[in-house]
């Protein structure tokens, strides 16, 4: 089972980050942890692998515009929010403790914001796959810096050395697939697929099929006196199945997968708010071929 914890909290004075508030939320995350825990906050900074968690950067309304994400700037406004996403059942009971334990303001830049209001929101993965539809065309926006991690193929020269991986800043549905499917294996059980769906993958059968707006890339700092960056792309990406592979129950793993996204973000930094995506199905694209 998933976790949303919503929190919604005012800001008492124009707040600047170094590059993106993404950074930030993942310090509050660790900040209401260690409330709870300190040991389980040093065990999480320690582990390798894939994090049980993710976060979103921080959103907020300015007056007579859409909601905004942070990225250098949070300015003074009651009305500012983040998500964070559990994985884990049972890293959700620390935090349960830490919020019932009377958790009234979250710790930003070292200023204390008081909290509005907490939501929490469970989501079954299973029941993704039971209301998935075969979906043959859609679009995915990628509403923060986005970028995964490519490991060549080959031969390593160095005895002894582990595979090289490369970031990749672009929206290759490969890359998208596995990310999920990787969040899916290691927290959720079984993936809702086989080795069969990876080679349908493998051999196209999700492609890209436009750019409706183009794609940009952002360089983003994580340390002010630190050479520590990423680059991830923002847009939107239209994708297709294309008719010569299409296969119905592949494309209903592929839409539960990028329904679960929604909620866990996607490739690296997810801990930071990167990789958030958007999944629009195009209307009656489900019932074409089937």
């Amino acid at each position: 089972m998933l976790t949303l914890l919503t929190f919604r909290f005012s800001v008492n004075h124009d707040l600047s980050f170094q590059s993106f508030s993404g950074f930030s939320s993942r310090g509050v995350f660790f900040d209401i942890l260690g409330r709870a825990s300190y040991e389980l906050t040093e065990e999480l900074h320690r582990r390798k692998g894939i994090a049980p968690y993710s976060t979103s950067p921080i959103e907020f309304f300015e007056e007579g515009a859409l909601r905004r994400i942070a990225y250098r700037r949070l300015p003074a406004t009651t009305n500012a929010s983040l998500r964070i996403s559990l994985f884990d059942p049972m890293l959700y009971k620390f935090f349960e403790k830490a919020i019932f334990s009377g958790l009234s303001s979250l710790k930003l830049l070292g200023e204390e914001c008081p909290l509005l209001e907490i939501a929490i929101k469970t989501v079954d993965p299973k029941k993704l796959i039971d209301e998935a539809e075969p979906v043959r065309r859609f679009s995915v926006t990628f509403k923060t810096p986005t970028v995964f991690r490519l490991t060549p193929r080959g031969p390593i020269d160095k005895p002894g050395s582990q595979s090289p991986f490369r970031l990749y800043p672009l929206p290759d549905p490969i890359l998208l697939a596995r990310s999920v499917l990787r969040i899916w294996k290691n927290f959720f059980g079984q993936p809702p697929c086989g080795r069969d769906f990876d080679e349908w993958l493998t051999t196209g059968g999700v492609a890209i099929s436009g750019y409706p707006r183009g794609l940009k890339t952002y360089r983003l700092y994580e340390h002010p006196h630190s050479n520590k960056w990423i680059v991830g792309f923002l847009g939107t990406v239209h994708y297709s199945l294309p008719d010569d592979t299409y296969d119905e129950k592949h494309a209903k793993v592929m839409n539960a997968l990028l329904r679960l996204a929604e909620y866990t973000n996607v490739g690296a930094g997810k801990t930071a708010g990167f990789g958030m995506v958007v999944l629009k199905p195009f209307a009656g694209e489900a019932k074409q071929g089937a």
